[in-house]
Formats: C-alpha cells, structure tokens, sequence
C-alpha cells in the first residue's frame, strides 16, 4: 500500500493531509480501491446468478483485502474532508461518483443475495413437506383414524452448509 507524504499525524495517529499532493494521493488511492471493490462485486454477483458458489468462495479474500484497505483510506478522508475539500476538489466529486457506482453494484448484490435466500427457504420447506408427507401412514386405525406412526407429520431436514 501507498505511504502519504506526510508525517504529521493527529491524536488518533491519523495521517494529516498537508499538501496537494497528499489529498491527490489519497483520494487516487480510494478511487482506485472503490473500482476494484465494485469489480469483485460485480464478478461476485454474476457467479451468484450462476450459482457458482466455488467462485464466489475464492472472491471473498480479495474483497475482504478490499474491504479492509477502502476503510483504512476512508478513516483518513473523513478526518481530513476539509483539506482534501480545499486541496483536491475535482477528486472528491470523482470519488462521489465512485462511490454511487459501488453503491449500486451492493445493492444489486444484495437483491441477488435476497432472491438466493428465498429460493433455499422455499426448496427447504417444500423437501421438508414432502419428506413429512411420505413418513405419515397411510392406512387407518379400526376407529378410522390414521394411525400415528413414527415421526408422523414431522419431518427433519438436514443441510449440508460445505457446499
């Protein structure tokens, strides 16, 4: 990772930007992270709609490192907004931009994410029913009353979570 040219630091030890320079550094280093972040989302999403669940296995460290790197960066813009305002304002509304961007790509991640979730609720309760269905009797008792076998109407489903 990219070292700010400075070596004020605040109470905190956050970085403070100074110069130029700094403020261009640090926000191109934040564009750069915000671009890639909604790349992996993107490539996340399309295996999600796939259900190549291996790949989408491989993506999360490469996100996480992402993830990580973005906050690092963002803990040093917020608390330096007002320079990097004064010394870099082209780059900020660049970054807002990016930051539109990657909020769209989450929120379609997580629409993709929301309908997954529905489909395996629903294919759970349904193999449930069914496995409940086929353990009931299906014969009568002499009072005319189906007999209460083992397990009858109750059904355990087991999920394997390695998938």
């Amino acid at each position: 990772m990219l070292q700010l040219q400075t070596v004020d630091m605040d109470a905190a030890g956050i970085p403070v930007i100074q110069t130029s320079a700094a403020a261009e550094l640090l926000c191109g280093r934040l564009y750069k992270t915000l671009d890639s972040l909604r790349s992996v989302l993107e490539s996340e999403t399309g295996h999600l709609r796939k259900i190549e669940l291996p790949n989408v296995e491989r993506i999360q460290v490469q996100k996480s490192t992402l993830t990580r790197d973005y906050l690092k960066d963002l803990k040093i813009f917020k608390a330096n907004t007002k320079a990097i305002k004064q010394y870099s304002p082209t780059s900020v509304k660049a970054l807002q931009r990016k930051h539109q961007d990657l909020r769209d790509a989450i929120a379609e991640n997580e629409r993709v994410l929301g309908t997954m979730r529905e489909v395996s609720e629903t294919l759970i309760r349904r193999t449930a029913t069914r496995v409940g269905e086929a353990s009931r009797p299906k014969t009568y008792s002499p009072a005319a009353k189906a007999g209460s076998g083992i397990g009858a109407g109750v059904a355990a489903v087991a999920c394997d979570r390695q998938l």
